[in-house]
């Protein structure tokens, strides 16, 4: 009986060593229930519900460092517009309840309508993210700042996303390349490393760009959410000389675009108009 017991002790101890320690949940369907993962179970806001400036979050947690879960809000553009943490009560070992008021500031309205919730634990040890729930939302209040500056609108339906450009893009053109992720694990020379992943880069062309003299294109580069998380963590090692990777302009619920790295490094004609459009959060993904 003892032998059978430190058998079992041993066989529990290996399988709770092995568990994975980050949790990242991919979206859910429209309004569908979340389960409880022994983590966490948000019942509202759900999955594409449509929220207010004041509204609440209520729901399930277990096993939450000091019983403490950081909320982020982001609207489309990838702006952070919400931050905060809120406790949960000490159960004993099982789900606790928790209802949660959110404030956000109506001085600073979301620049897009589709959002996200992100439900974050951090390590004890050293700070790290070793749980995070993702809740896509849409605001019922948003302002989308750039559309009287910005009336010309380029609207992808493959990808889901607008880009709004000023009057004087008006007959722009679209031009479709092949980005790629290189890995330097498979070959330390750049110049001969594996291709593990591609995607569309969609370029935007002003209608001032001719061969003699070019003008300032707009990249905007596609991946799946699963290969820019990969990005994120270094698995894949985006192609670039630059000491940053691409930089996100908005996400939907299968893709991030993104802005290149470097990507006005020749500083032809039009690299601050470019560089002004960009900062009016030209990128509302749908």
């Amino acid at each position: 009986m003892k032998k059978y017991i430190i058998i079992t002790t041993i066989l529990l101890l290996a399988a709770a060593c092995s568990a994975p320690t980050t949790i990242i949940n991919n979206p859910l369907a429209q309004n569908e229930q979340p389960a409880f993962d022994g983590r966490l179970q948000i019942d509202s806001p759900k999955e594409g519900d449509v929220i207010d400036s004041a509204f609440t979050i209520t729901g399930k947690a277990q096993d939450w460092f000091e019983g403490t879960i950081a909320i982020e809000i982001y609207d489309g553009m990838g702006n952070n517009i919400y931050k905060s943490s809120f406790i949960v009560p000490d159960n004993y070992g099982h789900p606790a309840a928790f209802v949660q008021g959110i404030h956000l500031s109506e001085s600073i309205l979301p620049a897009s309508q589709r959002g996200r919730i992100e439900f974050i634990d951090y390590s004890a040890k050293d700070g790290s993210v070793v749980y995070r729930r993702v809740v896509n939302i849409k605001f019922k209040n948003y302002v989308a700042e750039n559309s009287l500056q910005l009336p010309i609108k380029y609207d992808n339906k493959q990808y889901g996303f607008i880009f709004s450009l000023p009057e004087s893009w008006k007959g722009y053109a679209i031009i479709t390349q092949t980005s790629g992720g290189w890995s330097w694990e498979a070959s330390k020379d750049l110049d001969d490393s594996t291709i593990i992943a591609k995607g569309p880069a969609i370029i935007i062309r002003s209608p001032l760009w001719t061969a003699a003299k070019p003008y300032q294109d707009i990249p905007i580069e596609v991946f799946t959410l699963q290969q820019w998380q990969d990005i994120q963590s270094g698995k894949i090692l985006y192609r670039t000389a630059a000491p940053v990777g691409p930089a996100e302009l908005g996400r939907n619920s299968k893709y991030v675009f993104a802005l290149p790295p470097r990507y006005s490094f020749a500083e032809p004609d039009g690299v601050r108009e470019v560089d002004d459009i960009i900062q009016k959060h030209p990128l509302a993904a749908y």
